[in-house]
């Protein structure tokens, strides 16, 4: 229709307890802090882009085993979400 695509904006889930996996929590200083600060600054992102907005942090816990990847339920969750969010977009 000669439009722009419309975007959905989702920002990433958030670090949680990486001490069992000392070697990623070195290379990442202040992961946990850092990455709840992420939504508020997607969401401003989005606003000013005039796009849809999905923060993953509400949808998905990290790992209890590294506090960085999703378990298989959380992939879940988070793929229902982005396509509920997908299809409001469409509505």
């Amino acid at each position: 229709n000669g439009k722009p695509p419309q975007l959905l904006l989702v920002c990433p889930p958030a670090i949680g307890d990486m001490s069992r996996a000392p070697e990623i929590a070195e290379k990442i200083n202040d992961a946990q802090s850092r990455s709840t600060a992420l939504p508020g600054r997607y969401e401003a992102v989005a606003a000013q882009l005039g796009c849809a907005y999905l923060n993953s942090q509400e949808v998905v816990i990290p790992s209890p085993i590294d506090g960085v990847h999703l378990e298989a339920g959380e992939h879940t969750k988070l793929g229902k979400a982005i396509a509920a969010a997908v299809n409001k977009m469409a509505a």
